[in-house]
């Protein structure tokens, strides 16, 4: 019997090129936002040690108070309304766009509950695939700089209970620095060779040069295996700090 693929893992490592931070299968923004502290066990699930914003949870989990010195900032800083197009891994290749201003489609997805401005067709040929889409804007939350040198001694200062934590030492230890979310996420990842599917989207906008797709959505050639939840996080902990004990 072949081995089962972890879908968590290989979501991961085909969407990390992108350089959004470490993008995720299953996590959602409810579970992760900046200044929380945790891991990713091997099914790709995070997991809370201590929420470093929250002073009660550091006392309940006997851990001590983050310290910031009167030069050093730890505000956040959020940036909405970012429009990401059809993000997808470099195996994926994109072709036969057509939009609503060269040919007619008004009835290439009758069913749709939005007017259709664009198609057009992924696929793979002999590799694994990854795609993400947002419906919605996203937001971009970030901690200051500061926080990266703030957190490094408040870690040296925890580190001989943090290693204590078997789950930390089997997976590493991540601090979160920042996140990208949105409301409304849809993702697939497949194994099969010579996939494809053509979307047909709401929004096409012509930008130096090149169409760019973005807004809702519909698969024409419903093959399935998309999962979609709200209030998804598609690439959360971008940048966060996970050079200590990570494996």
């Amino acid at each position: 019997m072949a081995d089962k693929v972890n879908l968590s893992s290989l979501y991961t490592r085909l969407m990390d090129f992108h350089d959004y931070g470490k993008a995720l299968y299953q996590v959602t923004s409810d579970e992760v936002s900046p200044g929380k502290v945790g891991y990713f066990d091997k099914k790709g699930n995070w997991n809370l040690v201590v929420d470093l914003d929250d002073q009660e949870d550091l006392r309940k989990m006997q851990f001590s108070e983050v310290e910031i010195s009167d030069d050093l900032r730890m505000e956040d800083t959020t940036t909405p309304n970012i429009i990401f197009g059809p993000k997808y891994s470099r195996t994926v290749r994109e072709s036969e766009l057509q939009t609503s201003g060269a040919v007619d489609l008004s009835n290439v997805v009758p069913a749709a509950d939005f007017a259709v401005t664009a198609t057009c067709k992924f696929s793979t040929e002999n590799d694994d695939g990854a795609i993400l889409l947002n419906s919605n804007t996203v937001t971009r939350k970030r901690r200051h700089h500061d926080a990266i040198q703030v957190y490094k001694s408040w870690v040296e200062e925890n580190e001989a209970k943090l290693l204590k934590n078997n789950g930390i030492r089997k997976n590493g230890l991540w601090i979160v620095l920042s996140t990208y979310t949105s409301t409304d996420c849809s993702w697939k990842v497949w194994t099969q060779a010579q996939t494809e599917f053509t979307l047909a989207f709401e929004t096409a906008v012509q930008q130096a040069g090149a169409i760019e797709l973005s807004g809702r959505w519909k698969d024409t050639s419903q093959v399935g295996g998309w999962t979609s939840t709200p209030r998804v996080t598609p690439f959360p902990p971008s940048h966060a700090m996970n050079c200590l004990y990570d494996h």
